[in-house]
């Protein structure tokens, strides 16, 4: 059951992305954020409550909630925000395939936290996804009406920043997969934490926008380019979480992060079929997919 709901994890992450990239056309990376953390916080955190309620179950403890925030801090605020602006410069697939390099982050957290060490065959699938997001990494994109010298300097500044915002993004959702697999271990409603974490993640955003001072007048720009890309993305994020914690309930956190690392295939798929005049595919784009899937099978297979 743990595998299955990895891969539904996998599956909402993808059409999130998709709806992100969708929306992101008529606003910026920090609009996306503000909208979708806000929209998240608004259906899950009160779904959350209720639960608590109709269930009859314990608040969790402090240091627990606190747990349950920090995972909104770290994956749905800031991984976030790295994620969407990877997507910006590079595409939802190929910033997808980046940021799930997770696997290899979330193996080292996990002996750190957990003291077990991956065996041989999933070391092997480990290196093997690297591979391939660094094989997805190094295809470039053709610049129009440049001169060589701009085009490269261009494709470079593009490139290189989208690769390293999706790299931050892989370490820190990893790091909030730790974090809600120490968590769960000390409360067993999945919903409530989802609930908490949406509510780290809205409490995380409106101090970012305090410091800047654009607390009020974010907000009110944003909240007229909401659409229903962002709606949907916002549900389909929502879910994942929610999934996300079902799964490393049932399964052993670095094999979760390798299973939603084939987020990149449902991606491509739902980019062929929804953003066809936006995403192009070419032979290395589907020999890094194919490095991914057989780096995630030798992980779940030998672990």
């Amino acid at each position: 059951m743990g595998v299955f709901l990895s891969f539904v994890t996998a599956v909402l992450f993808a059409l999130c992305n998709i709806y992100n990239r969708k929306a992101s056309r008529g606003i910026t990376g920090l609009q996306a954020i503000v909208l979708t953390v806000t929209l998240n916080f608004v259906f899950f955190f009160p779904l959350g409550i209720m639960t608590k309620y109709v269930q009859g179950t314990p608040w969790p403890n402090f240091s627990t909630i606190l747990l349950f925030m920090l995972v909104g801090v770290l994956g749905t605020f800031l991984g976030r925000w790295g994620l969407f602006n990877s997507i910006a410069l590079i595409g939802p697939s190929r910033a997808s395939l980046i940021k799930n390099s997770a696997p290899l982050f979330t193996i080292v957290l996990a002996f750190l936290f957990f003291y077990q060490l991956p065996t041989l065959f999933s070391f092997i699938g480990v290196c093997t996804i690297v591979a391939g997001i660094w094989l997805s990494g190094w295809r470039k994109e053709e610049i129009p009406n440049s001169t060589p010298e701009t085009e490269t300097l261009l494709r470079n500044r593009r490139w290189y920043k989208g690769i390293i915002l999706g790299v931050a993004a892989a370490l820190l959702f990893a790091t909030a997969d730790i974090v809600r697999a120490v968590s769960i271990l000390h409360y067993t409603d999945m919903i409530v934490a989802t609930g908490f974490s949406t509510l780290g993640a809205w409490l995380a955003m409106l101090v970012f926008l305090t410091f800047r001072g654009e607390l009020i007048a974010r907000h009110r720009s944003h909240y007229k380019s909401l659409d229903k890309n962002l709606v949907l993305a916002s549900c389909y994020a929502g879910a994942a979480q929610l999934t996300n914690f079902y799964a490393l309930k049932m399964l052993f956190v670095p094999y979760v992060s390798a299973l939603v690392a084939t987020a990149p295939i449902w991606t491509a798929v739902l980019s062929y079929l929804m953003l066809r005049d936006d995403e192009k595919f070419g032979a290395v784009f589907w020999m890094s997919l194919g490095l991914i899937t057989g780096g995630a099978c030798l992980i779940i297979g030998f672990k």
